[in-house]
């Protein structure tokens, strides 16, 4: 049997074994996601299923009253009064709800135009052409270990025990909480905040993959940390 007689044998592997294969060995399963495809869809069950149990158990423990006064903290006079006034017609329940239902939306958003973003991209430099579908497949599974930034919350919830733990607290791999320790009151809270360990990874699987379709290495890693460049420079806005 010729090398590509046995190439084009083989079999197409299941989406439950590249799970494991892409955090244990990404390029290989990376390279099996582009000849053989993959449900785009099964990453974003994962990752949105698992997030939104670690905010349903966050609210479920949440000292309510604790937390209008947290989340007011930074407002004062009639500012702070209506605030609390919006919260206290609200329930801990309520914004699990809320919280879980933005959670679905924005992660398939998200996914939506990374994929239309990358599209673009293959259609400008030229690298091998692949359709939407191809490149929302890449964008939901190299998103996966951000599932474990949820993981990481659940550890947090479960080692605290308490009821007045902040939001931003759940991750164990953001770098706000890892190196800055910048509080709400702090102008680059929130520029900190939306840099997580976690994300990285997932850019530098991003980069993995477009270099396998043709991309040099320093346009792939430029491509693939352009979107956390604009999502922590709105956050300094």
């Amino acid at each position: 049997m010729t090398e590509e007689s046995a190439v084009n044998s083989e079999q197409a592997p299941s989406a439950l074994a590249l799970l494991p294969e892409l955090l244990s060995s990404p390029s290989s399963a990376l390279d099996k996601i582009w000849r053989f495809g993959a449900p785009w869809w099964l990453p974003l069950i994962i990752v949105c299923g698992i997030t939104s149990l670690t905010w349903v158990l966050y609210y479920a423990q949440l000292d309510y009253e604790w937390f209008m006064d947290y989340n007011t903290s930074s407002l004062s006079g009639d500012e702070k009064a209506q605030a609390m006034e919006g919260m206290q017609k609200m329930s801990s329940n309520t914004l699990a709800g809320i919280t879980v239902g933005s959670i679905v939306i924005m992660v398939f958003i998200y996914s939506l135009i990374s994929a239309g973003y990358l599209l673009l991209v293959n259609r400008v430099s030229g690298t091998q052409p692949r359709d939407f579908k191809e490149w929302l497949t890449i964008s939901t599974w190299v998103g996966l270990p951000t599932v474990f930034i949820a993981v990481g919350g659940m550890l947090v919830l479960m080692m605290s025990g308490s009821g007045e733990l902040a939001p931003e607290a759940l991750s164990l791999t953001n770098l706000n909480n890892l190196v800055f320790h910048a509080t709400k009151t702090d102008a680059l809270f929130a520029f900190y905040n939306t840099l997580d360990v976690i994300s990285f990874w997932s850019i530098a699987l991003l980069a993995f993959a477009l270099i396998k379709n043709g991309q040099s290495k320093i346009a792939a890693g430029i491509i693939a940390i352009a979107p956390q460049l604009i999502i922590s420079g709105l956050a300094l806005l």
